[in-house]
């Protein structure tokens, strides 16, 4: 090769490496647009390919060759379909320009080896192949058997003496060269995707930095974080806020510059601890502003690290939860104090009980309880309002404070009910002085705006461990003494007692057993004869309950009418003795005659009852076609003490029913001739403890003359309860008295019965 030739290879080879030089020099790659970018891109390799198409070496005497394929075939490989097709445009359109017999060849060899190149290129990206060493190097084989192919092409008579003289050198250096022009490029090519990567993390680690730090900013909780030594290194704007300092004079500042001494001094004692042992530190604290607001903070503190590990500092996060802290601190009032009173209420008083028990078991002493009512404080919230009630309940509070020593406990279980607790009493003297000055305190009249109010207490004690070893059963305990003061009398203490306990249980016992008896009717009506004295004859009866119980026998309703009062079983209980009894007249009225009438009595509370039992009654009387004088209902004199219209109203709709009307019991209640007046009274009956002591000359006879007299002069009848004697009968006639039952007649009998021992003398005829 002569000196010519192998300037025309040299410059073909710097041609060929200028290709990446001229590129990267260029900054093509940072074009955005593709389209641009690949048109440059071409333009450039076809630029190139013509200078190397202009520099041709001669291989042999009479043969010039140039690499114009390795170019074409390495711009197929590495920059795409559309630069190499605007090389290629370039290239044969050059080479076509030039002219000669080889220019078609010429032509082919470049579309030929430009498509090995973009065959490759596809064929690498579909299989994920890297363009290494030895792929490069067998692509630039390939890339040389096809340009020795197209040279087939050639006129017969050159082409196996061009393929002879240029194959050893083709196959064998051609392949080396481009492979490592592929290497140049593929390495420019990871060069700049690693700078277009590394720019593209740089430009998003910027926007990640700077929303992060926005984040932080936003947040309204106080973020910071601080060197081993505790030196404060950064801070959102919360925290700026908090310290009055913006984050640049925060910077090097240590708690001791920020924060008073001991508050600075219990932060770095935190960060300390979490230096030592590596673990994340929550604490509440009270912390002080700059401005002297105090603030309760909710702090969380972990340690940072280096690569290696190293504990570099601290990163801490404080929410200020003020307002959690007292909505807690008035929730956790509410749950444990009284509203009215700020007493503790009883889910306080039971934890101290609990407590108390506790100290006097350490202590060897006792805890005293009681339980304290007070008296007919209803009437003071019906007479003067709910309002003045209230101010009440916050006097009597405070003088039970005042009652008892600051280590005692006074709390409002509820309504006007308090609960006392004497703790570890080595006195038991001092239990009496405490409950007469109680007594003595409330009993003291109350300055309500104006009204004078007196009150009284019923106060129940219990001893602990005494009388019980457990906070449920000294309350239950407590309460029974309570209600045994008031059946004492009101306004005085009792201590609990064992047959208390035992009574309750008792009572317990019986009002499950009312209850399944109402279930399954065990109740039986029987009927007692009512007398007009002056005849002798029997018109009336009145209907009494008697509960046959399935154990105990025949129960008395002294045992059980109260409790059906209290539990409100009476009634469904008076509602039956009326559907009982009015059935029964119905069937004496057609066998005895149609005056003959039934008395049943009608408790406080089931006339009360507005669950419509009257408009029930008169519809039994409706459907077995009696009058309502039929039946007489017997009320007591307390119900006439209520003024209010609904007892109008329902003792008016007795009189226009045509029910009579019979007080009960009377003499020894609330007797008042204006109620007698006031309402529609049908018959008067008289106790039978004014009957009972009946005597010539007696004051019972006298009480007795008095109200029978005074009935008659406001035309009401009387019936006299209780007659077992001749005498008393004669006494009561010779009175003028209208009527009268008792055993001297006959006890309360069956209704079978009831028609037996009057079957020899019909009912109206003298017995």
């Amino acid at each position: 090769m002569d000196t010519s030739s192998f300037s025309g290879l040299l410059n073909n080879a710097v041609l060929l490496l200028a290709l990446g030089v001229v590129y990267d020099s260029l900054g093509l790659h940072a074009i955005q647009n593709r389209n641009l970018r690949d048109s440059c891109s071409g333009f450039l390799i076809g630029l190139i390919g013509i200078a190397v198409m202009s520099t041709p070496w001669e291989l042999t005497p009479g043969i010039f060759f140039d690499t114009r394929w390795i170019l074409l075939s390495l711009c197929g490989l590495f920059f795409g379909v559309v630069p190499t097709l605007i090389a290629v445009a370039m290239t044969v359109s050059y080479r076509l320009f030039q002219g000669g017999g080889g220019q078609v060849v010429g032509s082919v060899v470049i579309v030929a080896t430009a498509g090995v190149g973009l065959s490759w290129r596809y064929l690498s990206a579909k299989y994920q192949l890297h363009h290494n060493w030895w792929r490069l190097y067998l692509f630039g084989l390939a890339v040389e058997l096809t340009f020795l192919s197209c040279m087939l092409l050639m006129p017969e008579n050159v082409r196996w003496k061009i393929i002879f003289a240029v194959g050893p050198t083709v196959l064998t250096i051609f392949p080396i060269g481009t492979m490592l022009l592929g290497m140049i490029l593929r390495r420019q090519r990871e060069r700049r995707q690693a700078e277009k990567e590394l720019k593209h993390n740089r430009e998003m680690l910027g926007r990640e930095r700077g929303l992060l730090r926005s984040l932080v900013n936003a947040i309204p909780d106080l973020i910071f974080f601080k060197d081993r030594e505790s030196i404060y290194l950064g801070c959102n704007k919360a925290f700026e806020n908090f310290v009055g300092r913006s984050e640049e004079e925060l910077k090097r500042k240590s708690d001791f510059d920020l924060f008073d001494r001991d508050t600075a001094e219990f932060f770095r004692q935190k960060d300390r601890e979490m230096f030592a042992t590596g673990k994340s530190l929550n604490n509440e604290e009270w912390v002080e502003y700059p401005d002297g607001r105090k603030v309760f903070l909710d702090t969380i503190k972990t340690t940072y690290s280096d690569q290696s590990g190293n504990i570099q500092g601290v990163v801490g996060i404080s929410r200020d939860i003020t307002a959690k802290r007292k909505a807690e601190e008035l929730i956790w009032r509410q749950a444990n104090f009284d509203s009215l009173t700020g007493m503790p209420n009883r889910n306080m008083l039971h934890d101290r009980m609990v407590q108390e028990m506790k100290k006097a078991d350490r202590s060897e002493t006792s805890m005293v309880v009681m339980f304290l009512d007070l008296d007919d404080f209803k009437d003071v919230n019906d007479t003067l309002g709910h309002d003045k009630g209230d101010t009440l309940l916050k006097a009597c509070a405070k003088r039970l404070s005042g009652c008892v020593r600051k280590a005692d406990t006074v709390a409002r279980q509820g309504g006007d009910e308090f609960t006392v607790i004497l703790s570890e009493l080595t006195d038991p003297d001092s239990i009496e002085r405490v409950a007469n000055g109680i007594l003595r305190a409330v009993a003291e009249p109350f300055q309500l705006e104006g009204d004078v109010v007196y009150v009284t207490a019923s106060i129940g004690i219990t001893l602990y461990p005494q009388d019980a070893d457990n906070v449920e059963l000294l309350q239950r305990n407590a309460d029974q003494a309570m209600y045994e003061a008031k059946k004492r009398g009101r306004g005085r203490f009792q201590y609990f007692t064992r047959s208390m306990q035992e009574a309750a249980m008792a009572r317990l016992i019986l009002t499950n057993d009312l209850r399944d008896a109402v279930i399954d009717h065990q109740f039986k009506v029987l009927y007692q004869p009512i007398m007009e004295l002056s005849s002798g004859t029997v018109h009336k009866a009145e209907a009494l309950i008697r509960w046959q119980h399935p154990k105990r026998g025949l129960v008395s309703p002294l045992e059980f009418i109260s409790i059906a009062e209290e539990t409100g079983m009476i009634v469904p209980m008076g509602n039956w003795i009326f559907h009982q009894s009015a059935e029964q007249v119905s069937q004496w009225r057609q066998r005895f005659g149609e005056h003959f009438q039934v008395s049943v009595n009608c408790s406080p509370v089931q006339f009360r009852d507005d669950s419509g039992s009257q408009d029930r009654w008169n519809e039994q009387l409706r459907k077995l076609k009696l009058p309502g004088d039929a039946i007489v209902v017997e009320i007591t004199e307390g119900l006439l003490m209520d003024a209010s219209d609904y007892v109008s109203d329902k003792l008016a709709a007795f009189a226009e029913a045509n029910i009579q009307v019979a007080l009960d019991d009377f003499g020894t209640g609330y007797s008042s001739l204006s109620y007698l007046k006031r309402f529609d009274i049908d018959y008067l009956k008289i106790d039978r403890a004014f009957v009972s002591n009946l005597a010539p000359d007696s004051e019972d006879l006298a009480l007795c003359e008095a109200i029978i007299v005074m009935a008659h002069k406001l035309g009401i009848k009387v019936i006299a309860e209780g007659i077992e004697t001749e005498q008393q009968l004669q006494l009561l006639r010779e009175a003028g008295c209208d009527f009268g039952q008792g055993y001297l007649f006959s006890p309360p009998v069956a209704a079978r019965q009831f028609e037996e021992l009057f079957e020899v003398r019909k009912i109206g005829q003298p017995v």
